[in-house]
């Protein structure tokens, strides 16, 4: 019989309030081997959080970064999540992920196909920073 593999931990963290430096170590110190940006548009106003600074400071750390723009939310499920709408907002999320996410990224983000699958993702906050 073969050797089952574990499947990857899935993690989340949110970078509201804090620095780029403490979301950094806290991914390092709970083990994420890739950070997974899945938002649509890597940009922030807050310092350090735009995709190449993010990228450079994870990758500094020893953590891989890959950004998954199928996974974000298009500008259309934005602006009806400021309306108000949320079952237009999920409505557009769910249809921008079906019609754009390529088989690499799904082989990812389940955990196969690659050894970076066993990382990590972008999201909320939890212990040492980082949800499972």
């Amino acid at each position: 019989m073969g050797r089952k593999i574990a499947p990857p931990t899935i993690y989340t963290i949110g970078y509201e309030g804090v620095t780029q430096a403490s979301v950094v170590d806290a991914l390092r110190d709970a083990g994420v081997e890739l950070l997974a940006d899945i938002r649509y548009l890597p940009l922030s106003r807050r310092p350090g959080f735009s995709k190449s600074s993010l990228k450079a400071a994870a990758e500094e750390a020893g953590i891989a970064y890959r950004h998954f723009k199928q996974l974000g939310t298009p500008a259309e499920g934005r602006e009806a999540a400021r309306r108000g709408d949320p079952v237009r907002a999920q409505h557009q999320r769910k249809g921008h992920r079906q019609a754009s996410m390529p088989r690499e990224a799904n082989a990812i983000i389940v955990g196969r196909g690659t050894n970076q699958a066993r990382g990590n993702s972008w999201g909320s906050r939890g212990k040492h920073g980082v949800k499972r």
